[in-house]
């Protein structure tokens, strides 16, 4: 079997603060996401090393949301150690896979039971905005 890895961009890095404010525009923003779920950076590139073990090309270990021509957004669980909480019911982190480019981009962060807004799911308003965002990339590549 192959195994090919997929990076797990960081949105954080200086070099990729293009990944906030372009989600920013599809109604996502981390950002607010880690204030609302009491989260600070350095939990959060904790929950980014788990990511980078549950995707591969081969396989993502998360519920498909949405694919469209090599694009898929995924809701992976995660568990909240602090709060002492199982995957089930802790965080749930929405990361759009870019397969051509082996590159998975973290863009919303939610807690299923604790934090300032807690959710057990995507609202309809932003499954559709996914929908809009996977549309939009795959617009813009076919144009080129």
């Amino acid at each position: 079997m192959i195994f090919i890895k997929i990076e797990v961009v960081n949105p954080f890095l200086p070099e990729n603060q293009w990944v906030i404010s372009n989600f920013k525009s599809f109604g996502f923003d981390l950002n607010k996401d880690l204030k609302n779920v009491g989260m600070k950076r350095k939990e959060f590139e904790m929950i980014l090393k788990d990511l980078s073990l549950d995707v591969s090309a081969d396989n993502i270990n998360g519920a498909k949301i949405t694919s469209k021509n090599g694009i898929s957004v995924y809701k992976m669980r995660y568990k909240d150690q602090k709060r002492n909480m199982g995957s089930s019911g802790a965080y749930r982190l929405i990361s759009l896979i870019l397969v051509s480019e082996k590159k998975a981009i973290p863009f919303h962060l939610y807690h299923k039971r604790s934090g300032k807004k807690p959710k057990t799911d995507l609202t309809a308003s932003e499954y559709k905005k996914v929908n809009e965002l996977v549309d939009d990339i795959s617009n813009s590549r076919e144009e080129v």
